[in-house]
């Protein structure tokens, strides 16, 4: 979703100047609207609640394979679930990251065909499914990926969350770029007119205009300060498990969840933490082994990052003061 949006925000200045009628915001909203439209119109085709049932129906299946039944391009992932003259294939993106995982445990659950040929793809310790499609022969310039070693001990040797860091990163820059390419052209369409005399029925979208893109630019603050700590985590020599206990169940049917509770640091402090914005598949692993799998070394009343040794999944939050006895 995020390319068809940037290029219209690259595209749509030259067709709609920012000084002429209502500006910039009109064409955002009717833009964004349009794609937003599109893009729930193609999931609800694909995911029609018919096809859903049937799909429910069918059985899961776990396929094995190895390093050479798995291929790569610079986009895609191809993963061979059926050897033989009738072979299958299943293409999908993430490449590394899939493609590193899928090697190391050699095996994964598919369920499916249902809709365009599409399959849903479970990776072992990971709840959320990844959608496929399933393709007789693999790309022409898709190669074999090497074969992978155990879970290494540090997290920044490990090719799997190596991998996860990078399209963290990639996704949370360009969604900096979206938003600065956007608050940029409304700025420029509304500013002149915030120390000029703007025409009249426009200072409504000149008061709406520079606010949507003051809190663009706040969200742009947020991703640059998440940037240290994802980067930090490709960087870390060792992971530190510590004893946790949450306040409550995690929020059924989300795919993220915020979680608070207790942690007991190494030197036996105990203090509370918060965790936001967390994957599904890392909450239930920390609520089901009771163990925060933190990334390098906790800081004590600081930030800290936390995951799955071996998984590719990681997770934000804070530790703060330390909690009153009860």
């Amino acid at each position: 979703m995020i390319p068809p949006l940037f290029l219209a925000i690259v595209v749509l200045p030259f067709l709609f100047p920012g000084r002429s009628d209502l500006g910039a915001l009109p064409v955002l909203s009717v833009t964004g609207g349009a794609v937003a439209l599109l893009f729930a119109t193609y999931n609800w085709w694909h995911s029609r609640p018919a096809g859903w049932k049937k799909l429910l129906e069918r059985p899961i299946r776990r396929v094995e394979f190895g390093a050479a039944d798995i291929r790569t391009t610079r986009w895609t992932a191809w993963l061979r679930v059926v050897v033989g003259p009738d072979e299958l294939w299943i293409r999908t993106w993430m490449v590394r990251l899939v493609g590193s995982f899928a090697a190391r445990k050699g095996y994964l659950w598919i369920l499916g065909p249902y809709s365009g040929g599409r399959v849903l793809v479970f990776l072992p310790g990971l709840i959320i499914p990844a959608s496929a499609r399933l393709r007789r022969t693999p790309a022409r310039d898709a190669r074999p990926i090497a074969p992978m070693p155990g879970v290494p001990s540090a997290p920044k040797d490990d090719p799997v969350l190596v991998a996860m860091v990078r399209f963290n990163r990639r996704l949370l820059l360009g969604m900096v770029a979206l938003l600065l390419a956007a608050a940029g052209w409304l700025i420029a369409s509304y500013g002149p007119d915030l120390v000029g005399d703007p025409p009249r029925g426009r200072e409504t979208f000149v008061r709406a205009g520079i606010f949507v893109a003051v809190i663009w630019v706040a969200l742009v603050c947020v991703a640059l300060v998440r940037l240290p700590l994802i980067s930090r985590v490709a960087h870390a020599r060792g992971w530190t498990p510590v004893r946790v206990a949450f306040d409550g169940p995690m929020r059924e049917g989300a795919t993220k969840v915020n979680l608070a509770g207790r942690v007991w640091l190494p030197d036996g402090t105990e203090r509370s933490v918060r965790l936001r914005a967390v994957n599904v598949g890392l909450a239930a692993s920390m609520q089901a082994s009771g163990v925060l799998w933190v990334i390098g070394a906790p800081r004590v009343n600081g930030s800290l990052a936390v995951g799955v040794p071996g998984h590719p999944l990681i997770g934000f939050g804070a530790v703060r003061r330390k909690r009153k006895a009860s």
